[in-house]
């Protein structure tokens, strides 16, 4: 038996399509090298296909954004499976497959900084969001395994 689907779901779903068409054709793809370029802060810049430059933050920079009580979302775009075994306090999960689905979760106006577990899945999730309408993203460089402050592992927070 068939099940009708909405109108919203629908679009989500053509949305994702043309997405994944859009990135596997090579239309997204870089040409030349990367080009980086160092704040004295440490945060590094890298140009990709993308309205938005791409701003990495240092694990220091986010812990202090947190500290700070900044206004922003912190993502965690890795499976939900490894973000209920350990996430950093204050983040939300929206795993990278999901983000299609679940984007108007977020403020595009808001600042978003993502993290995955080595930095790697954070550049294309980065490209998705940029192409979704948001303008103040950032990667948190090198992911979850260069964090070296408080988790919470198994549903209660941990320093490590």
């Amino acid at each position: 038996m068939f099940s009708l689907i909405s109108n919203q779901q629908m679009a989500k779903h053509l949305i994702f399509a043309l997405l994944i068409l859009f990135f596997t054709t090579g239309c997204a793809t870089r040409t030349g090298a990367p080009k980086y370029q160092k704040k004295s802060s440490g945060s590094q810049f890298l140009k990709i296909n993308s309205p938005n430059q791409i701003i990495y933050l240092t694990p220091e920079e986010v812990k202090e954004k947190i500290d700070l009580r900044e206004d922003f979302s912190l993502v965690d775009i890795r499976s939900s499976s490894l973000y209920e075994r350990a996430h950093i306090i204050g983040a939300i999960s929206i795993p990278f497959e999901e983000i299609i689905f679940r984007f108007e979760e977020l403020d595009p106006r808001n600042e978003i900084v993502l993290y995955c577990q080595t930095g790697q899945t954070c550049l294309s999730a980065f490209e998705l969001f940029s192409k979704l309408g948001f303008e103040d993203v950032k990667i948190m460089s090198e992911g979850i395994v260069k964090w070296s402050y408080g988790l919470v592992v198994d549903n209660s927070e941990q320093l490590i």
